[in-house]
């Protein structure tokens, strides 16, 4: 530890009752995960946004494909939500024909007209994402009586339910659904695991009382928590901290000498 000063002042971290009860486990939380990379700008997209992802060109280049990995997904339904720039207009209505795929399976189609923005909502069925690599593609097709098409990328948005799974010995989730709860976070690599209720950041709260043990997975993790309104937990095994370089006393600059 490290003091400096009047030790009596500065926030200290509280602690919060994590002991077993007889609470309910659920078994997935609901995790979003967003993908978008700003590499285009685009004036003619002429709205807050400017900076683009990826160009589906019908004639030549269609299909844009991401690839992404999941440690230990739900089989609960999910949604996926794409934003897309129309960027050709024409006589032909609509102009822009889009499909989407999950892991090769379609799950959505959409249609609209002229050099305007689209975002398609649609659910993922339950059983279609699995642990390893996933893929979402997006494929732009060509309308009756047009000679091309250009739909520009702009992000895609992932809603999925996942198990209580650790990745690189580290878990954090969020969790809304009232009531007492039991929470079970299983994939640890050693027993020295530490639980955080981290709901509100500057007051992040350290729960006593949790339960470690043995499992086919390495470790897991045991506590309970009065959940009222959405509940932020971040979990994390010792091998995840990061060690401090060095400490030294600051030099104050004297600006005004430059």
């Amino acid at each position: 530890w490290l003091t400096y000063g009047e030790t009596s002042q500065g926030l200290r971290m509280g602690v919060k009752d994590g002991s077993l009860g007889s609470a309910d486990s659920p078994e997935y939380f609901m995790e979003t995960r967003h993908f978008e990379e700003n590499k285009s700008y685009i004036p003619k997209a002429n709205v807050d946004e400017n900076w683009l992802w990826k160009g589906l060109f019908v004639s030549s280049n269609p299909t844009y494909t991401h690839s992404f990995s999941l440690i230990a997904p739900a089989s609960v339904p999910g949604v996926v939500r794409v934003s897309m720039l129309g960027y050709v207009s024409s006589y032909v209505n609509p102009d822009h024909h889009v499909k989407v795929y999950v892991n090769g399976i379609e799950i959505g189609e959409v249609f609209w007209d002229g050099l305007t923005w689209q975002m398609l909502e649609v659910a993922i069925p339950s059983g279609v994402l699995h642990a390893g690599e996933n893929t979402i593609a997006v494929t732009a097709f060509l309308q009756t009586g047009m000679s091309s098409d250009i739909v520009l990328l702009d992000w895609i948005e992932l809603d999925y339910a996942s198990s209580f799974v650790a990745e690189n010995n580290t878990l954090a989730f969020g969790y809304e659904n009232p009531g007492a709860r039991k929470f079970s976070v299983d994939g640890f690599a050693s027993d020295q695991v530490l639980v955080y209720d981290v709901t509100d950041p500057s007051a992040v709260k350290r729960f006593i009382g949790a339960e470690v043990n043995a499992t086919g997975l390495g470790f897991d993790v045991a506590f309970e928590d009065d959940i009222t309104s959405i509940t932020n937990s971040f979990v994390q095994e010792s091998s995840g901290y990061q060690q401090v370089q060095a400490i030294e006393s600051d030099t104050p600059s004297n600006l005004q000498a430059v």
